[in-house]
């Protein structure tokens, strides 16, 4: 069960919090929880640190120029899944 929350991407927080995924995309990045990078979304590193989100990278090959590629992008874990629900319920913002 802990194995499951742990790999919680965007639509699926997004419908645990009740929340829609621009919504929760907008807010991550509204409150640094989370930013652009050459079209991915990438954690904050305080956010990694903390245990609220999990750094991943998927790797894949480019079927354009045949070169491996590796594109960022993160988990939100049972911590941050908590806080976000907090805030979201109080109106608040997650430091």
């Amino acid at each position: 069960y802990q194995d499951d929350i742990a790999k919680i991407r965007g639509s699926e927080a997004a419908k645990i919090l009740g929340v829609k995924r621009d919504f929760l995309t907008n807010w991550l990045h509204a409150n640094s929880w989370a930013y652009r990078l050459n079209g991915s979304w990438v954690a904050y590193q305080q956010h990694i640190n903390n245990g609220r989100l999990q750094y991943k990278e998927a790797k894949y090959t480019d079927d354009n120029t045949g070169q491996e590629v590796h594109k960022p992008y993160f988990h939100i874990l049972p911590k941050g899944l908590t806080k976000l629900a907090e805030a979201f319920a109080s109106g608040r913002k997650a430091a």
